[in-house]
């Protein structure tokens, strides 16, 4: 009996100790809290973290973490992984540029990029982007080829302020570039080259649809003999605008006596003067060549060659910014044989009708009519 009690006695205890304990460690029941004013449970488990309400911003990977803290280990965790996208990059773009030098092979790293673009793509297996590039590098290729002149008067300049070489000296260059150019084409049987279509495209027309037209040439240049009387068509056509102004520039001085005899011989009537000066102004070396500005543009566009006339008429209603139209007026005009060389080469039947509306032309025609070619007018747009 007496263990019987001790045994029950300690079970008490026990329990009586827990429940001090949890007083100690939980504090006092909130009614017992409540009926004591004042009172203040102390050396509870209840600290000011768990106390903040929950919330996504301090819950992070499914632990619960002071804010400060939630945040800061956010921060690193972006950070990690803003690093580990950077180094995916960089290891894909080091691939990529790894396969790029592959498919290169032995072509220069100086070749131009749309070529180098091209080349790739082509061997990648990429043929969309390969034909798009190919279209860039045909242009690439065409402003280079527009621009020879332009880059050769720059250099030229350059020589000259520098006194390497004299002025006159330069006279032509450009021109000799251009049909230096024109002659590898040839030589080389390229098909790329700058067509008068493209040509007439890179032109600014003249804010006030003026132009001034400067034919360039010399009594003794058969070239220039045989396309005198498209020169003369031109004149006709176009001596009646009061916006348009047209003179003939001889490179050298000539008498009276030989510009009445080439008249004659070519039926041009475009008044003729001596020009030098204007030529070396704008560095004209090779005869025949049109110039015509844009006078309120300030800009002067020049074809070298032998031209035909349907191509100097558009040449001039696009720099004045007009419509190239022909008329019955310039249909007879073109059917009409000018001067001596003409007629001489319609009675040998060197001379050949054909329809205006073909695509060389690039007129746009009002009526139905015809355009005069010439049948030995092989260097006709060459440079």
């Amino acid at each position: 009996m007496p263990a019987i009690l001790n045994i029950k006695s300690a079970r008490s205890l026990l329990m009586l100790f827990a429940f001090s304990l949890s007083l100690v460690v939980f504090g006092a029941p909130s009614s017992h809290a409540q009926s004591v004013p004042g009172y203040k449970p102390k050396n509870t488990f209840m600290t000011d973290f768990f106390k903040k309400k929950l919330t996504n911003d301090n819950v992070f990977d499914g632990m619960l973490v002071p804010l400060d803290q939630a945040e800061q280990m956010k921060a690193d965790a972006l950070e990690e992984r803003k690093r580990q996208e950077e180094n995916s990059q960089r290891l894909e773009q080091a691939k990529q540029q790894q396969n790029r030098n592959k498919a290169l092979g032995r072509i220069s790293a100086d070749a131009p990029d749309e070529f180098k673009e091209m080349m790739i793509s082509y061997r990648m297996g990429d043929m969309r982007g390969a034909e798009q590039y190919a279209g860039a590098f045909v242009d690439y290729m065409m402003n280079l080829m527009f621009e020879v002149k332009q880059i050769t008067n720059l250099i030229g300049k350059a020589l000259i302020n520098k006194g390497a070489i004299k002025e006159d000296d330069f006279v032509g260059v450009g021109q000799y570039a251009d049909m230096a150019f024109a002659e590898g084409r040839e030589d080389n049987m390229s098909i790329l080259k700058p067509t008068h279509e493209e040509a007439m495209k890179r032109i600014t027309p003249d804010t006030k649809n003026q132009a001034e037209i400067y034919y360039f040439f010399t009594l003794s240049c058969t070239y220039c003999r045989e396309m005198a009387a498209d020169i003369e068509r031109l004149w006709q056509v176009t001596k009646g605008d009061k916006n348009l102004r047209m003179a003939a520039m001889s490179l050298v001085p000539v008498s009276k006596t030989h510009v009445q005899s080439y008249r004659d011989y070519t039926g041009m009537t475009l008044p003729i003067f001596e020009g030098s000066q204007v030529a070396k102004s704008f560095n004209i070396g090779l005869v025949p060549a049109v110039v015509i500005v844009a006078p309120n543009s300030k800009t002067a566009y020049i074809k070298s060659g032998k031209q035909e006339f349907a191509r100097l008429y558009e040449f001039a209603r696009t720099v004045q910014g007009l419509p190239a139209q022909i008329t019955p007026e310039i249909a007879k005009l073109m059917e009409t044989p000018i001067g001596k060389i003409e007629q001489e080469k319609l009675a040998a039947g060197r001379l050949i009708i054909s329809d205006s509306k073909n695509k060389t032309s690039g007129l746009k025609t009002v009526s139905g009519v015809v355009s005069r070619t010439s049948a030995e007018n092989k260097l006709s747009e060459k440079f």
